[in-house]
């Protein structure tokens, strides 16, 4: 009876993780609506796949921004979304993308459309809490908090990259507290990690500082033994970080030279104006 009780929450849990995940797929599959979220993702990956700056202008961000109030305001005067005229998912634009370039570039490198980006999604909203009370010892009831969350189906049918960034955060945390599971190998895999998360979203760094204060305070080591692997785990994300900064730069100046070499290449011979200019053809 014990274990009925123990298996109760989690099954209930990934049912309702089942029967989200599946209808979000499917309205991807069947009806070709993607996630807000992942389509301001996937268009910024586009943009970077021509040689473009993912970011928009401010005046393109403003119009946007505008658009949602209007959108908002249309609804509200409505009273209902079948008033509306249609679901917002599939109305709404993408918004302007915020973060830095390497989360736009993971979309492109590693052609993730949006049906896998959602399984991946859906397995980090699912991972979380698991591993969470997993390691915490809590009781697994709590999932079925997670489960009545109207935040997290909003982050998940959103396609929002949090979970994924929670999970990292998490399992950074759970390789520094001592007893380490992977000894000496969990210093350069939390860098690893530490620096994915802060490059997709520069803020959690706030967490990870947060963190290695607690650590030092928990006194479950050393606290000379805390510091080498902080500062060894502050070092590898650090040139990490550099070493995409620097990768960045170059794709920039590629992508800049790139498009300096179409606009001469379409431009016409000797400089002509006028009704002669459209008879010329391209310099090579």
């Amino acid at each position: 009876m014990g274990r009925i009780r123990r298996a109760t929450p989690i099954a209930a849990f990934l049912v309702w993780a089942t029967l989200m995940g599946a209808g979000l797929v499917a309205s991807t599959v069947r009806g070709g609506i993607e996630p807000v979220d992942y389509r301001t993702y996937q268009r910024a990956a586009a943009a970077l796949a021509r040689g473009a700056s993912p970011y928009q202008t401010p005046a393109q961000s403003l119009a946007l921004w505008r658009s949602y109030h209007r959108l908002d305001a249309a609804i509200r005067a409505a009273h209902t979304l079948r008033a509306a005229g249609s679901n917002p998912s599939t109305r709404t634009p993408p918004g302007p993308y915020l973060y830095l370039p390497t989360l736009a570039l993971l979309v492109w490198q590693l052609h993730l459309t949006a049906a896998p980006w959602e399984v991946l999604d859906l397995a980090c909203v699912v991972a979380f809490p698991l591993l969470l009370l997993r390691w915490a010892r809590a009781l697994w009831w709590w999932l079925l908090l997670v489960a009545g969350s109207w935040d997290v189906w909003a982050t998940y049918s959103g396609g929002n990259v949090e979970a994924m960034l929670l999970v990292g955060a998490l399992v950074v945390a759970r390789l520094l507290w001592p007893p380490r599971p992977l000894g000496p190998a969990a210093v350069p895999l939390a860098a690893v990690l530490v620096a994915f998360v802060v490059l997709a979203k520069p803020f959690y760094a706030l967490f990870f500082v947060a963190f290695g204060v607690v650590l030092l305070l928990a006194g479950g080591e050393p606290r000379r033994a805390t510091l080498r692997t902080l500062s060894a785990v502050s070092g590898l994300a650090a040139l990490l970080l550099a070493g995409d900064g620097l990768a960045q730069r170059t794709i920039d100046a590629a992508g800049k030279a790139s498009s300096a070499t179409d606009r001469r290449r379409s431009a016409p011979c000797g400089g002509l104006r006028g009704p002669h200019r459209a008879a010329l053809k391209p310099c090579r």
